[in-house]
């Protein structure tokens, strides 16, 4: 394998682009707990099995993170709040 296909690990994450906004890894994973610490959120691999079978993206529910960033946090406990208050 040619080196420079070697990557370090810390160089991986640095070089994402800072619009992404959701990355897919298994729960308790380096690669998981690296973009978590970047504050990105993270999916499990069970949100993409579920669209597979359903054929279709499927919207994303709380428990398809590993890891919801503070901004996707702060939106599901508003939903939940507006749907515990209207609802």
């Amino acid at each position: 394998m040619p080196s420079d296909l070697h990557v370090p690990l810390q160089a991986l994450f640095q070089s994402w682009a800072p619009s992404v906004t959701h990355v897919l890894a298994a729960r308790g994973s380096q690669q998981a707990v690296a973009h978590a610490a970047a504050g990105r959120d993270v999916l499990g691999p069970a949100w993409l099995h579920e669209c597979a079978a359903a054929g279709v993206a499927l919207p994303l529910r709380p428990w398809h993170y590993c890891h919801m960033g503070a901004g996707t946090a702060a939106a599901a406990l508003e939903d939940l709040f507006e749907a515990r208050c209207v609802g």
